[in-house]
C-alpha cells in the first residue's frame, strides 16, 4: 500500500467517524423505563441441572424460610409467574400437586434425558411439563 492509499483510507476512516451520533459512539443507549431504586436492571438467576423455576419460587414471596423467620416482601414487588400467583398450588394441571420438601428430602433421582421427553418437558418455553415427559418413576414412587 503507497503512503497516498493509506492516508486516504485513514481520512475515509475519519471522515465516517464523524457521521456516527455521539450517543452510539460511546456506547451509551437511550432508556425509556422507569427509574429503579438501585442501579439493577436485570436479575439472572442460575440453578441446577433438572430443576425448574418453580423449584425455587413457586410460592414467592410466600416462601417459609427454614430458620422461621417471616419474609415481607417490598411494596410493588412484581408478582412472578409462578404456582402462586398463578393459582395452581391447588388447581394444578400436572400429574401431581406441589409439595414442599423438607431440607432432609434431597431428591437425588434422574429424570428420562431423552431428546423427545425432553422437548416435551420444555413446552415451548414454559418448563412446565417435566413430571408428564421426563418421570422415571423412581422419583414418585409410583
Amino acid at each position: 500500500m503507497t503512503r497516498v492509499g493509506a492516508l486516504l483510507g485513514a481520512a475515509a476512516l475519519a471522515s465516517a467517524g464523524g457521521a456516527v451520533p455521539a450517543s452510539a459512539a460511546s456506547g451509551a443507549q437511550a432508556h425509556s423505563g422507569g427509574h429503579t431504586a438501585t442501579p439493577i436492571k436485570h436479575l439472572v438467576v442460575i440453578y441446577d441441572e433438572n430443576n425448574s423455576f418453580d423449584h425455587y419460587f413457586a410460592t414467592y414471596p410466600k416462601a417459609a424460610n427454614t430458620d422461621g423467620t417471616p419474609f415481607k416482601a417490598a411494596p410493588h414487588t412484581p408478582k412472578a409467574d409462578n404456582l402462586l400467583n398463578a393459582g395452581l398450588l391447588k388447581n394444578n394441571p400436572n400429574l401431581y400437586k406441589p409439595k414442599r420438601l423438607a431440607s432432609s428430602q434431597a431428591m437425588t433421582c434422574d429424570q428420562n434425558h431423552s431428546y423427545g421427553p425432553e422437548q416435551y418437558a420444555a413446552d415451548g418455553g414454559k418448563a412446565d411439563k417435566y413430571v408428564e415427559n421426563t418421570e422415571v418413576n423412581k422419583c414418585s414412587g409410583l
